[in-house]
């Protein structure tokens, strides 16, 4: 018996290894994976060496009415029409320093016609006599130029410095007076510079 049970299994064996060296595997069909698309990205186009800086809003043009630049135009008038071009502009140009400042009026004429009023009996609001700022807004005396030639010119002078780029030649001076006067306050402020008959200060 125990020689039956011996071949009994020398055939398995056999039988085995017959399968494993003769019996082809079954073939198995590998299929390949698609290859996934490329995605492609828009980015923004760099500039090597270039920073881009943010627009500068240009400065709101001003505009002034043909009141102020009347004001404008006879203060220098009365104040230095007898002077040269640059004596002119330097009176001009103490009445625009004067609107920049916090201590002044905010407009043209309020700066040229600054100083106490008091109102008549007709209910008219009038400067003190000779306490103005500029003296010829309160001397009592007509305001209409008579030497219209000579305003003209002015009233063209003053336009320019309104509307170009000009430079101030007073330095930012907010005080004036003639050469042939000592006002008390001009010991309290600093002297810039002298143009014809004024003294200037700030």
């Amino acid at each position: 018996m125990v020689r039956n049970l011996i071949a009994y299994g020398s055939l398995i064996v056999i039988a085995y290894v017959f399968y494993m060296f003769f019996t082809a595997p079954p073939k198995v069909e590998v299929v390949p994976l698609p290859e996934p698309e490329p995605i492609m990205l828009e980015l923004p186009p760099q500039q090597v060496g270039t920073t881009e800086t943010p627009p500068v809003p240009e400065p709101e043009e001003v505009f002034y009415n043909e009141r102020e630049i009347e004001c404008l135009a006879l203060n220098s008038y009365y104040e230095s029409r007898g002077e040269s071009r640059a004596g002119q502009v330097a009176v001009a140009q103490v009445v625009l320093n004067r609107l920049k400042s916090e201590r002044f009026p905010d407009t043209i004429c309020g700066v040229v016609q600054q100083g106490p009023t008091y109102k008549n009996w007709k209910g008219n609001i009038l400067p003190v006599r000779h306490q103005c700022h500029f003296s010829w807004w309160c001397d009592g005396k007509s305001d209409i130029p008579v030497d219209m030639e000579t305003y003209e010119e002015i009233l063209n002078l003053v336009t320019d410095i309104l509307y170009l780029d000009t430079v101030d030649i007073t330095d930012g001076s907010l005080y004036y007076h003639a050469e042939y006067v000592n006002p008390w306050w001009a010991s309290h402020f600093e002297v810039v510079t002298k143009i014809d008959r004024h003294i200037f200060y700030r």
